[in-house]
């Protein structure tokens, strides 16, 4: 298989998109695929991995430019880029972005590996993954419960942690905005919604005002990364049922954010 086909391969679900910022963005796509991994960010860290285990192709969820639209003449003469593109050169490592078509899934490829980390795809919408009716339960047990089984130490809670809820949205990436979780809240059925990252002065604030007029809603906030990593996983498990002849696996990484 070459790499331009296992690209075809991805977005075969979906069919090609008239825009998008997903293709092969490293490499002609003209190689023939030996070993494949899927991370949430090709990062220098995951770079070297993937020699270290003699990946060839790696498929990334986020840019590599550290920025979405993989364009970086705007931070002029980037040496950190250049040592990166430098290494992927070096050891002939073609890299394909993989965004839009996995959020365009049926089922969203990204909240289907959050939900089943969780345990949670029973409790999903048929049609919509990313809406959830769990068991009634407090805001603070289900922050546990994310804290456990996506192994971290630290998340950020907004609103009252006895609040009972069970209808739950999930806003993973950076889906944390006013426009995107405002309206859904005004609608009355959202009690609870689980994101990776958003601006802080927009729905916390209204979460804020909104529990001061006597609503209850509330949101939990784990972090861009701990939000999508478990479907860039979940992505490889698909490949190697897809793909059984193929080396595929996931190159974990720590989250790049601590709390110190």
């Amino acid at each position: 298989m070459l790499v331009k086909e296992l690209m075809e391969l991805l977005i075969a679900p979906v069919g090609e998109l008239a825009q998008t910022v997903d293709g092969i963005i490293i490499g002609d796509g003209n190689e023939e695929v030996r070993a494949i991994g899927t991370a949430f960010v090709c990062s220098y860290e995951v770079i070297e991995k993937a020699v270290d285990k003699g990946i060839n192709v790696i498929i990334s969820h986020e840019s590599i430019y550290y920025q979405h639209h993989d364009k970086y003449a705007q931070f002029g003469d980037c040496k950190v880029i250049e040592q990166k593109l430098d290494l992927l050169r070096k050891h002939n490592i073609q890299v394909i972005r993989f965004h839009d078509y996995a959020h365009r899934s049926v089922p969203d490829v990204i909240s289907a590996g959050f939900l089943d980390v969780l345990e949670w795809s029973s409790y999903a919408a048929q049609e919509q993954v990313d809406l959830l009716h769990l068991p009634e339960q407090s805001v603070g047990q289900i922050a546990r419960h994310l804290k456990n089984r996506l192994a971290i130490d630290h998340i950020q809670l907004i609103g009252n942690p006895d609040q009972l809820c069970s209808n739950v949205w999930l806003r993973l990436g950076f889906r944390g905005n006013g426009d995107n979780c405002i309206p859904a809240y005004e609608q009355g059925n959202i009690q609870l919604i689980i994101a990776g990252e958003g601006l802080e002065w927009e729905t916390p604030e209204y979460i804020r005002d909104a529990n001061a007029q006597g609503k209850a809603i509330a949101m939990i906030i784990v972090g861009h990364q701990k939000s999508e990593e478990a479907g860039m996983r979940f992505l490889a498990r698909q490949l190697r049922h897809q793909l059984p002849q193929l080396s595929i696996s996931h190159i974990d990484q720590q989250a790049t954010i601590q709390y110190v």
